[in-house]
């Protein structure tokens, strides 16, 4: 499952653009630094993540998600979340700069079924990994950025009990909850 993160954002929508025009008014209700809205509004936590680099899931995108994820428990399947924004503070919790403006909904969502078992980030480059209180295995995939060759790739072996990640500098196995 792909959630995108830019659905609502200041990033990618000309500034006409209703959905431009719902994400600034929610980055500046939370965001002092109207001279610079990539400047964190905070020192610590979750609000660091109201910047002009972070967007928000849309209510139509959530309700699809609720929706997907229902599908796909009722049919006795697992899911991956793929989102570019960090999805849980677990994840990263040195700086949550890189969370999703509403990721407390999206982990709702993701919490109000079992069909979750792990979620793949990207944002912050240094990488980072979690597991919430559900047992959802929250991933952040270093950046290529970070990479010291050529050679940026991974790939997740999928078993009935869980997942292992291979990639370049990591190797994670992820059992399921």
């Amino acid at each position: 499952v792909l959630a995108t993160n830019y659905d609502l954002a200041v990033t990618g929508w000309p500034p006409d653009h209703p959905r431009y025009q719902a994400a600034s008014k929610l980055l500046q209700a939370h965001n002092p630094n109207a001279h610079n809205l990539n400047m964190p509004p905070a020192q610590h936590g979750p609000l660091r993540r109201f910047t002009a680099f972070n967007g928000a899931v849309s209510t139509s995108q959530l309700d699809w998600l609720r929706r997907t994820l229902e599908r796909t428990q009722r049919a006795g399947r697992r899911a991956l979340v793929f989102c570019h924004t960090v999805l849980a503070p677990v994840a990263f919790p040195k700086d949550n700069i890189g969370l999703l403006w509403n990721y407390d909904e999206v982990l709702a969502v993701l919490h109000a079924t079992s069909a979750v078992v792990a979620v793949f980030s990207g944002h912050l480059h240094p990488g980072g990994y979690g597991v919430d209180s559900h047992g959802i295995h929250h991933t952040v995939l270093n950046g290529s950025i970070e990479c010291s060759t050529n050679e940026c790739f991974g790939s997740i072996d999928v078993f009935k009990d869980r997942l292992v990640l291979r990639g370049y500098g990591m190797h994670r196995i992820m059992p399921f909850p």
